[in-house]
């Protein structure tokens, strides 16, 4: 299964979202109307909240190597099926824009420690070489 069909299933299963009905998919493809809309939390809570999830968590979207283009992002949402109202196909781009960003930076700060606890293991390694290779054992 591509990155993509998993965000799309992951959307499917998490987002309980009211949805464009079946019928009308060729024919209304607009905002909701006023009559069904609901308040939706920013895209920076929807964010947050997917962050805490393991199971988005697993989807990997951002890691400190790769973050997926919004082409790809857009693409899952739009997958979903039924469809979810153009506001909130939206809304959901930005809060797997936001996710994603926020998951990279996260591994990247992982990434940067990993590497500075590496750095100061070899300085350490070859401090510890140097001294025991003097005469008299150094210190």
């Amino acid at each position: 299964m591509t990155t993509q069909e998993q965000l799309t299933k992951f959307l499917d299963e998490h987002v309980p979202w009211q949805r464009r009905p079946v019928e009308i998919w060729a024919v209304y493809s607009g905002p909701m109307p006023d009559s069904l809309g609901q308040q939706r939390p920013p895209a920076a809570e929807i964010g947050d909240a997917w962050l805490q999830d393991a199971e988005f968590r697993a989807l990997q979207l951002g890691t400190w190597l790769n973050t997926p283009d919004g082409q790809m992002i857009a693409a899952a949402v739009e997958a979903v099926s039924p469809p979810f109202y153009a506001d909130d196909e939206k809304l959901l781009v930005k809060a797997l824009q936001y996710a994603a960003t926020h998951q990279r930076e996260e591994g990247l700060h992982a990434a940067g420690r990993s590497a500075l606890i590496a750095g100061c293991v070899l300085v350490l390694v070859g401090l510890l070489a140097w001294f025991g290779s003097t005469p008299g054992g150094g210190w």
